[in-house]
């Protein structure tokens, strides 16, 4: 009986792994374009520095189509199409996370792309996703392959780069402290990740799911799709946190002639902490402004727009869209480069 009983288990099991492969098959012969290996990555190097795909072109989609855009890395690994060692100290480098990155949107609509039309100078881009570690690395890296920098505009996110950073660099083993409680098996946000990483036929339903209504809301339920607006990153107040994070930065641009470009936090204007969020970002601008930082505060001209969550970002992500861009590039030409030869 018991062996009847685990052969009918195996046999269902079997099938229903024979039919999700059949979907995923599918999904990628009729959706090519969803193929995960065609879609946007990067890589963990050593040190912990993190770059694109050397001399490679990807796709970045997001499955609510707020986004389908071409990603192409040099053979630095980063989003430019310049060669380091062709730069000049007279040149301008643009180092930041995914914002300065340009997530979802072309290239030639981030605002250090728009900057170059509007100077007639040199901009290269060296950011990729992560946090002032790897700023830090990445400027390393790239001074490493031939960049001369001297000028350098970095791209603060107030939603992610506050932290307590350590004095020291240290490596650290990512298998380290994972445990079953981590596991994509008990995890649904892990579990999120691992199937937007690897599978079409999970990008196609989502995508389907942000289409309709009634779905929609069935995916919020089993949080598989986060509604934008309210997992917007956050960090609690703390002078701690604040005065580590300005450290690290007058670290790493004390060698160079630094413009930081302050990127306001969503949660100034949305949910259940913009008094926080306001509190935070008047005292880290005020700690750039007695250490004598030269600073640009987007948030003004942003908040000038009316709604800048809807105006400036795009619907269903939490990065500027091209109108964002555009608006910050024309704030840097107006205070460090129009009236200046």
């Amino acid at each position: 009986m018991f062996k009847k009983i685990s052969y009918k288990l195996i046999f269902v099991a079997f099938n229903f792994c024979l039919f999700i492969f059949c979907l995923e098959l599918f999904s990628r012969i009729l959706f090519p374009e969803t193929a995960p290996k065609k879609n946007l990555y990067f890589n963990n190097m050593q040190n912990n520095l993190k770059i694109g795909p050397k001399n490679l072109t990807l796709r970045q989609m997001k499955n609510s189509s707020d986004y389908n855009v071409e990603v192409s890395f040099n053979n630095y690994g980063f989003r430019d199409i310049k060669n380091l060692n062709n730069s000049k100290y007279s040149d301008f480098f643009v180092v930041g996370d995914s914002m300065s990155f340009g997530w979802g949107v072309e290239a030639k609509n981030r605002y250090s792309n728009i900057l170059e039309n509007l100077t007639n100078k040199n901009f290269y881009n060296i950011s990729i996703p992560g946090n002032l570690e790897n700023y830090e690395l990445l400027i390393e890296y790239a001074e490493k392959n031939g960049a001369k920098i001297e000028n350098l505009i970095f791209g603060f996110t107030m939603e992610n780069d506050f932290q307590i950073y350590a004095k020291k660099k240290i490596n650290i083993n990512p298998k380290i402290n994972q445990s079953k409680n981590n596991s994509i098996f008990f995890n649904v946000s892990k579990l999120k990740r691992f199937l937007t990483q690897n599978s079409s036929f999970y990008f196609i339903i989502t995508r389907t799911a942000h289409r309709n209504a009634m779905l929609r809301n069935m995916f919020i339920k089993l949080k598989l799709i986060n509604p934008n607006l309210d997992y917007i990153y956050y960090t609690k107040f703390s002078n701690k946190v604040i005065n580590s994070t300005v450290n690290k930065l007058k670290n790493i641009s004390k060698d160079y002639n630094s413009i930081i470009l302050v990127i306001p936090s969503r949660a100034l204007w949305y949910g259940d902490h913009m008094d926080e969020a306001d509190q935070i970002h008047k005292t880290f601008i005020n700690k750039l402004k007695n250490d004598k930082f030269d600073y640009l505060d987007l948030r003004e001209v942003f908040e000038k727009n009316n709604d800048p969550l809807k105006n400036l970002h795009l619907f269903n992500d939490g990065h500027w869209n091209s109108k964002g861009h555009e608006l910050a590039a024309k704030e840097i030409f107006e205070k460090y480069f129009k009236n200046k030869h």
